[in-house]
């Protein structure tokens, strides 16, 4: 094959590009790019693209023209949507706006390390397969509004130096965002996530909106900053919604319904106001010694319905269709300064080593347990901890009730 192959690629790359300091891709014939080759070749590269949709235009310079001849040869199904199958852009470099628009993608779909210099715009897009923006670059405005993706979609340290719009968009099987990069607004208004949610390590540098979106497996924010983020949610979390590691630089309020919420060693530095449904809580090593509050709400909020799951997760807790008050079950180590608590169910929590325990507030509807057989006038509050102790050391099988474990 003509061409030659150019340090760190696997594939034969067009000698213009190769003189420039490119790695475009070799069509097969001529030994040029997409954006470089002769009439003749790309004549005979658009026919087979029109045949059976596949195209490999990787590390290729892409200029608006170029990608509009590509779109326009390629095969359109019923609805008059281009489709592209097995599309490779890996390294490829858009210098112009992009569009996708109408437009669909099937099997694998790469743009790992590409480089968008103007907006791309893939709003009702639809990819039936894998999807990988791995280290790509977006220098412009960025809309995934309302687009589809049936397959893994991956982002996993892209960077998106402008805003980012995910709104609506459905991820059927997982999204991938770790390590990436947010420098301007990202919004995922009403994103469904049917697996999960993965934002581990991400960046937010500006603001971030998640109302109304929906995780019907977990949602991950483990070592993730927010640095401008001043609400997140309502959301709907079906199982673990995780902020382990991660550090608010201001106060933010943060409103979900979820199975479970853990903040193990996050630190709120201006403070946080959580509002949460039903989720089993745990603040371990949390820094919370700026004025924060943690209250269970008690209406559901807008947005997805809660009411199957919330349903489903009762009959599984053995709890009354009502017990949509969260349970907080852990507090060890965390600094408690600045807390209070409200409407929350507290018979399970432990405060091994919590710092500051003098300063935590309780106001409002809040649970701790009691003494086994303790009347109304005499009963006294509990905590799960010596419910545990009397169960192990003295034996005492009256004591620790399922509603001091978790």
């Amino acid at each position: 094959m003509d061409g030659h192959v150019a340090k760190n690629t696997v594939w034969d790359v067009c000698t213009d590009c190769a003189a420039n300091g490119g790695i475009g891709v070799t069509l097969s014939s001529g030994g040029k790019c997409w954006a470089h080759a002769d009439d003749q070749d790309i004549n005979d590269a658009l026919k087979r693209l029109g045949e059976d949709g596949r195209l490999d235009a990787r590390g290729v310079p892409i200029t608006a023209t170029l990608l509009e001849r590509l779109l326009a040869a390629a095969p359109h199904d019923d609805h008059d949507n281009a489709v592209l199958t097995e599309a490779r852009f890996d390294h490829a470099t858009f210098h112009d706006n992009v569009w996708f628009r109408r437009t669909t993608f099937k099997g694998e779909t790469g743009f790992d390390h590409t480089t968008f210099h103007g907006n791309l715009t893939c709003g009702d897009v639809i990819f039936h397969g894998n999807v990988s923006f791995e280290l790509a670059t977006f220098k412009g405005d960025v809309r995934f509004s309302q687009a589809t993706f049936k397959g893994s979609a991956w982002f996993e340290a892209a960077t998106f130096q402008r805003y980012a719009w995910f709104n609506l968009a459905i991820f059927e099987d997982a999204g991938w965002f770790l390590a990436a990069t947010f420098e301007s607004i990202a919004v995922f208004d009403g994103a469904i996530f049917q697996r999960l949610g993965m934002f581990d390590g991400v960046a937010f540098h500006d603001s971030v909106e998640f109302n109304s979106a929906s995780f019907h497996g977990c949602a991950s924010f483990v070592e993730a900053t927010f640095n401008r983020a001043k609400d997140l949610g309502p959301m709907l979390v079906r199982k673990k919604l995780a902020f382990d590691d991660a550090v608010f630089h201001e106060r933010l309020r943060i409103e979900a319904t979820a199975a479970g919420l853990c903040c193990r060693r996050a630190r709120f530095l201006a403070g946080v106001h959580l509002r949460i449904r039903w989720a089993q809580i745990v603040l371990d090593d949390a820094d919370l010694a700026a004025p924060s509050i943690l209250t269970g709400a008690p209406a559901p909020f807008s947005g997805p319905s809660e009411r199957r799951w919330a349903r489903a997760l009762a009959m599984l807790r053995a709890l009354g269709s009502g017990e949509s008050q969260p349970r907080l079950v852990s507090l060890r180590r965390a600094d408690v300064a600045g807390l209070t608590v409200s409407n929350v169910d507290l018979r399970a929590c432990r405060f091994l080593g919590v710092h500051s325990l003098d300063k935590i507030r309780f106001e409002g509807f809040h649970r701790f347990a009691h003494p086994p057989g303790s009347r109304l006038r005499t009963r006294r509050c509990t905590l799960a901890e010596e419910h545990h102790w009397w169960h192990e050391a003295r034996k005492a099988d009256d004591w620790y009730p399922q509603v001091c474990r978790f």
